[in-house]
């Protein structure tokens, strides 16, 4: 079935769910395109895209899995709209459409659906963001190295033709989900001021965005381009958007309290293994086998970059405080240090890995954005996400491994 602009028009409703099943295409786009003239206004809203192509493994609609979602028969305002001017009804139609191709390009895009499953395999490139580099070419170096038949062959370099190649069909990596009126109570402004950020109860996400983007490992351009026409800056309780489908960071934390009854269950790494010229951190088991491969930062400075050798894990705690020592204090004025809370936008993240070498450590950072470059004070940071899957391997005692 042809999505034609009279589909556009007249709107794609639940009724089609027999012919929407019936499409075979990477990915099965829903639009809701609903005319409500109240007084000078007529709205659209539509649907953002999800992956169900039958030999991916998904055999529900989009339509049914929006429905049984949300429960409703009819088209559901709170995903997203947009309104114009009455009497020019082909243009919110074109609009739509418009929409509609931009988000169903990138979200079709096999390069993005690699990323999704490479991630959800242990294999990360960090944030995902449908642009191929260096972190995801490495990543799927690895997967084929260790986890496929092909190891020892050509490997294959087009993200496209990988895809097709590995996961094929495996099935739709996205899920929807909501904001509730939590997530929103729990969106705070971070100051500036040292001392400020002192008195926070927590150092958590400043806005809604920033949130679902690393719920879904995502940057935040990427989560824009799969929920496009979603006005950021006025986010209501009731919204629903689609990520990547991963674990919450919560869960990922709880699984690496040991002594808790009925725990998330994660392996254990026998050994963690930095590379400093790779910029990643990899955690093996006791075979050499990758559990988890993670990129990272290091320090800026060569002088604090560790040395190679062998450490180990001494201590480990999930959503760590930080304690800010300004760089210059003037000569007779007392060090004004400043204790800041935890949460996702602590310096160290939700989770600190210290090393037996004082004053180092693994940690997850607010700014996942920044992986993969120099830029850290002599730590090994994470995004947050990995920081949280690696915590859940580790224990005190793990061996670290410096590499060259």
């Amino acid at each position: 079935m042809d999505i034609s602009s009279a589909d556009l028009k007249n709107g794609l409703v639940a009724d089609n769910a027999s012919e929407l099943e019936r499409l075979h295409s990477p990915l099965l786009i829903l639009c809701y395109i609903d005319y409500t003239f109240w007084y000078n206004a007529s709205s659209i809203t539509y649907f953002s895209p999800m992956f169900n192509d039958e030999r991916r493994g998904g055999s529900v609609s989009a339509a049914k899995h929006l429905l049984a979602t949300t429960g409703n028969s009819q088209p559901d305002t709170n995903i997203a709209s947009v309104s114009t001017p009455a009497g020019y009804g082909i243009i919110p139609a074109m609009f739509a459409s418009i929409v509609l191709v931009l988000a169903a390009t990138f979200a079709e895009s096999k390069t993005l659906a690699l990323q999704i499953h490479l991630d959800r395999a242990g294999y990360s490139c960090s944030t995902i963001d449908g642009v191929w580099g260096g972190k995801s070419e490495r990543a799927l170096r690895r997967y084929v190295e260790e986890r496929t038949k092909d190891a020892g062959a050509t490997p294959v370099r087009d993200p496209e033709k990988a895809f097709d190649r590995y996961f094929a069909d495996r099935p739709q990596p996205f899920r929807i989900v909501e904001v509730t009126k939590d997530d929103l109570a729990a969106v705070a402004a971070i100051p500036e001021d040292p001392a400020e950020r002192a008195n926070l109860p927590r150092m958590g996400y400043e806005s809604v965005k920033e949130m679902f983007a690393e719920r879904g490992h995502l940057s935040q351009i990427a989560l824009s381009k799969l929920n496009p026409g979603v006005d950021w800056k006025s986010v209501k309780p009731g919204l629903k958007l689609v990520i990547p489908d991963f674990p919450p960071i919560a869960e990922e934390l709880a699984a690496g309290e040991r002594g808790r009854p009925n725990r998330p269950k994660r392996p254990t790494a026998a050994e963690i293994r930095v590379s400093l010229s790779q910029f990643e951190v990899r955690a093996c088991d006791e075979n050499g086998r990758t559990l988890g491969l993670f990129p990272c930062s290091i320090a800026a400075s060569k002088a604090k970059v560790p040395p190679h050798g062998e450490l180990k894990v001494t201590s480990y705690v999930a959503w760590p405080n930080y304690t800010y020592t300004p760089d210059y204090t003037p000569p007779g004025k007392k060090v004004q240090r400043h204790v800041w809370p935890s949460g996702e936008n602590c310096p160290v993240g939700v989770a600190w890995m210290g090393l037996n070498l004082p004053g180092y450590g693994i940690h997850g950072t607010p700014r996942p954005e920044s992986i993969g470059f120099t830029g850290s004070h002599g730590c090994f940071r994470l995004a947050n996400w990995n920081a949280a899957r690696l915590f859940a391997m580790c224990q005190s005692g793990t061996r670290v491994v410096i590499e060259p």
